[in-house]
């Protein structure tokens, strides 16, 4: 046993200094599982040992796969920031309705149950628009769903949508009657075109609208995409859940829109050229036809 002691102290150190450097309450539960597998795996001997010590540090990562996977996130945003993405994008030929507003979904037209809320990223025209800038659970693609528009103007009426997609670009609409959501119209920047350093801001209805400064670019291999990595400047703007797809306008141009918060003042957004090229072509047919 005297000849793990050394390895043992070594690691209980590392994570103090570790915990010390962020004393987060996330963090320390992620530094807990840590500590009990390391010192499974150091200090069973025997084979019926292991197994058993396999078994439950199987079962910790599964339980706790959501914390281990943000604390790898944020550690990946921190050290990986760059000047330049690491694929760029071309700015489309288009312009696009300028998103921000609130979008609820119902299950049915009684408008009892809340299937979720989204932002709007853009609006290709009066009838489509793509929300989110992710996924979206419990919207499955072709179903009509009553929604109801957050904008400056207020709640509009209910409306129905069709989800024409619904992956990790986003969810795109098709509304079946037209909606002027803005008369606001704006093009979308190429990667080359966001400044690296400077302020931009973020367009919502839901939290409200607010600036923040552009960190530069990130790649979230384990998700094989690119971000770009934004802080607000005042920190009475964090970011709140339902904000997922708000734009971010830089020198007149869309150049982003909000995907996931690791930290309540760290926000990653995925690239608006991007987007666009993954999303338009859905909406381009649902509108031909």
């Amino acid at each position: 046993m005297s000849s793990k002691r050394t390895p043992l102290l070594l690691l209980g150190a590392a994570l103090f200094i570790s915990l010390m450097l962020e004393p987060t309450p996330e963090r320390l539960v992620v530094l807990a599982i840590v500590a009990v597998i390391s010192g499974i795996l150091l200090l069973l001997r025997t084979r019926a040992q292991r197994v058993t010590g396999m078994i439950i540090c199987c079962a910790l990562l599964f339980l706790f796969k959501g914390m281990i996977i943000e604390e790898i996130m944020i550690y990946n945003v921190k050290t990986g920031i760059t000047t330049e993405p690491e694929v760029h994008w071309s700015a489309p030929d288009a312009h696009v309705r300028l998103g921000g507003q609130e979008i609820t979904f119902y299950e049915d037209d009684n408008y009892n149950h809340v299937l979720g809320k989204a932002t709007a990223c853009y609006w290709l025209d009066n009838s489509t628009a793509l929300i989110a800038a992710h996924s979206c659970p419990g919207l499955d693609e072709q179903a009509t769903l009553p929604i109801r528009i957050l904008s400056g103007a207020g709640d509009s009426d209910i409306l129905s949508a069709v989800i024409l997609t619904n992956n990790d670009y986003g969810v795109t609409l098709g509304l079946t009657t037209d909606f002027l959501p803005t008369e606001n119209v704006y093009p979308i920047a190429a990667t080359s075109e966001i400044v690296v350093g400077a302020e931009a801001e973020i367009i919502s209805y839901r939290g409200g609208s607010f600036p923040v400064l552009v960190k530069g670019f990130v790649s979230l291999k384990y998700l094989n995409e690119q971000a770009i990595v934004v802080e607000p400047v005042s920190s009475t703007n964090p970011f709140i859940q339902g904000k997922s797809g708000s734009p971010i306008v830089q020198n007149g141009k869309i150049i982003g829109f909000i995907s996931m918060a690791p930290e309540e003042h760290l926000g990653l957004c995925r690239l608006a050229a991007e987007i666009y090229a993954n999303t338009a072509d859905s909406m381009n047919e649902y509108t031909e036809k």
